[in-house]
């Protein structure tokens, strides 16, 4: 071990030592008592021109608060550059970095596939906006410009929404208490297919075949969302029971299914070495590829196939007697006022046509 020495040219100072290196090479360090602990800092080495006098001064102005140390000067930029949005969005990202994070991550972000729709709103949205700044200068008046600057974009509104809420969630993690008022997404879209369309769909999934034609039958059986049977796993399907199990849905509801003939038929079909039941189709592809078998069908563009299936299961269901209560709740809504958008989609259609034959009677 180097030995430590606290004379220089027959002098010595309070507080002050340095240590000689294999080279020669003479590193100087400063001590004093900070709330009764005895500290010490590194205040050069001679190479840079310091010298047992000079560390002296250097421990003065540290004392008097003159100065900051090296330590405070690293430990402050460490700190800094762990506040800007990209760094910060990085920490968030690791699922491992803190408890505290943890804790936002049970709140806010259940689905791991998240993740990488967050970093592509950081790419397209987040940082052309704000820039590469520190999170901590973003206020709330910053914050109504940007929703005005996704506006202007003339993106929906509940990819406004998305957006926000993903700040919100840095905003959460960094500690920082910003106000952030939603946006309303009046989702009252209902997209059902009619009785040709659905045997014409069917009729061309069972053709095809393959994990995401089976998907969306299985939708069609169950009413799930396509996020849901992507995360489905083994251990929450029971032959035995015949039920279905899902978990942490949306809203934080978990629901048991009763199983189908028709849903038992598609599982069946599926290889149960995995830890999930439709492995290897996370929802992006699911996406792409029920595209493709819906315009195969001939559905009408304007039909989301990642939506449209569970509509009609649902607006299947009420037609068929079902009361909107039992509906709801194999929706996994939370809002019963939420399902009554079905009920009234075949009405409406019904109404239609009540209407075109007064038109025909003048």
């Amino acid at each position: 071990m180097a030995r430590r020495h606290r004379t220089e040219r027959g002098r010595s100072y309070a507080g002050c030592f340095f240590y000689t290196g294999k080279d020669g090479t003479k590193t100087y360090y400063c001590s004093y008592k900070i709330d009764g602990k005895t500290k010490e800092f590194k205040a050069g080495n001679d190479k840079r021109g310091m010298t047992l006098a000079r560390c002296s001064v250097y421990r003065a102005d540290l004392m008097a608060g003159r100065k900051e140390s090296s330590q405070d000067i690293r430990k402050a930029k460490a700190e800094a550059k762990a506040s800007i949005l990209s760094k910060v969005f990085e920490d968030y990202g690791d699922a491992k970095v803190s408890e505290k994070f943890r804790k936002v991550d049970v709140k806010y972000h259940k689905d791991q596939s998240m993740h990488g729709s967050d970093k592509s709103r950081m790419k397209k949205h987040i940082i052309p906006f704000f820039g590469d700044v520190d999170i901590t200068t973003i206020n709330a008046v910053k914050v109504d410009k940007f929703k005005d600057y996704l506006e202007d974009k003339g993106l929906a509104v509940q990819t406004i929404k998305h957006a926000l809420a993903h700040m919100r969630r840095l905003f959460e993690f960094m500690s920082v208490r910003i106000d952030i008022v939603m946006p309303i997404v009046k989702n009252t879209v209902t997209e059902d297919l009619s009785p040709l369309q659905q045997k014409r769909l069917v009729k061309n999934l069972n053709k095809i075949g393959g994990s995401v034609a089976d998907m969306m039958l299985f939708i069609m059986y169950t009413g799930c969302r396509p996020i849901e049977v992507c995360n489905l796993k083994w251990e929450d399907v029971s032959y035995q029971r015949k039920i279905i199990e899902l978990k942490g849905r949306k809203g934080g509801v978990d629901t048991t299914l009763p199983m189908s003939c028709g849903a038992e038929t598609i599982l069946r079909r599926q290889h149960e070495g995995k830890e999930l039941v439709f492995s290897g189709i996370d929802n992006k592809r699911y996406i792409r590829t029920a595209r493709k078998h819906a315009n195969a069908a001939g559905l009408p563009a304007t039909h989301r196939p990642c939506y449209c299936l569970r509509h009609w299961y649902a607006t299947e269901m009420v037609a068929q007697g079902v009361d909107i209560f039992t509906v709801s709740r194999l929706l996994g809504h939370t809002d019963v006022k939420t399902t009554m958008r079905y009920a009234e989609a075949r009405q409406k259609s019904l109404v239609e046509a009540v209407d075109k034959i007064a038109m025909v009677m003048g």
